[in-house]
């Protein structure tokens, strides 16, 4: 009797065993899943690059990776390792401006700031001309239009021409509304905005310029 009995205690505690270990498995395998999803998203991020470019890498096809990145699969040591390497040279955990070798492109990129705000500006002075260009001529348009328009509505209210006069005059300003109509107040509107942007911009680029 006492035989039986350590014998269901053995096989219980062995299905215990068994249990756990399955649970940790998966533990492990959940974990190790998330971390390689998070490394390749780390590394998509930070490297500017998709899951073909890891997959040539480091050796693999683009379907393993592709399913590293879904979740669905986990990478071999064989195939982390140069991912990890990536992720310690990235150093994270330090802040950019006192990243060494991103400071060094920084500064050259300081040395030719003059010049390139002094190329930006001008492209700039040049777009500003031609919005304030197309405004004032939008502007004239709309008002050499909007006299003609305004003449015809005259004439029609004082009622002293012919049925012939009156007909011209109100196809006319039919004619005249329908042109209006092509080239809206908002078209003028949003030209006046952009001209006021562009001034603003150029102010702050100005300012921006190195003494």
């Amino acid at each position: 009797m006492l035989y039986k009995t350590q014998k269901a205690f053995v096989q219980r505690k062995n299905i215990f065993v068994k249990t756990l270990y399955k649970l940790v498995q998966h533990t492990v395998e959940k974990n190790k899943i998330l971390y390689n999803m998070s490394l390749l998203e780390t590394l998509k991020h930070y490297f500017d690059i998709s899951n073909t470019s890891i997959a040539h890498l480091i050796g693999a096809s683009s379907s393993l990776v592709h399913s590293v990145s879904s979740g669905r699969r986990s990478l071999s040591l064989y195939h982390i390792q140069p991912l990890v390497l990536l992720q310690e040279a990235l150093e994270v955990d330090t802040p950019c401006e006192a990243l060494p070798y991103a400071g060094r492109f920084v500064a050259h990129e300081q040395q030719k700031l003059p010049v390139a705000l002094a190329q930006s500006i001008k492209k700039m002075e040049n777009k500003l001309l031609r919005r304030q260009d197309a405004l004032a001529q939008l502007k004239a348009y709309r008002q050499r239009l909007l006299r003609g328009l305004n003449a015809c509505d005259s004439l029609l209210e004082k009622k002293e021409l012919t049925d012939h006069q009156a007909k011209w005059v109100r196809l006319r300003k039919r004619h005249l509304t329908g042109k209006l109509k092509e080239s809206p107040l908002a078209w003028e509107v949003m030209l006046q905005t952009q001209v006021k942007g562009l001034e603003a911009q150029l102010t702050r680029l100005r300012e921006a310029m190195p003494t």
